[in-house]
């Protein structure tokens, strides 16, 4: 497995498409933040990683109602085009980009 930091930076500067780098680069922004929220969607991310991306178990573990969850990552696709509860590859690449920001 490569460094998470590698692939982040591979990610961002080889994305096939502009598209592609915009959402990359927009969730870097939105999770690089300091505030309640950022914290807020680091949270959710990680316990929903942590709970093999099963909605029910991660709200239960967080414990918030399921739709408060379903409303967090609802506002994570709007905010960012990427939806780790229904697809494994933008929940890799937040979990990543996760790994890279406590990095730093």
């Amino acid at each position: 497995i490569y460094d998470h930091e590698i692939f982040v930076r591979y990610a961002l500067h080889e994305a096939a498409n502009s598209q592609a780098q915009l959402s990359l680069k927009s969730v870097i922004t939105s999770f690089s933040g300091t505030n309640f929220e950022s914290a807020e969607k680091h949270r959710t991310l990680l316990a929903l990683w942590e709970n093999n991306l099963n909605v029910n178990t991660t709200a239960d573990y967080l414990h918030i109602h399921r739709n408060t969850l379903i409303y967090r990552l609802t506002c994570l696709k709007n905010e960012t085009g990427l939806d780790p509860s229904h697809c494994i590859d933008d929940a890799v690449l937040c979990k990543l980009l996760l790994n890279h920001l406590q990095a730093d």
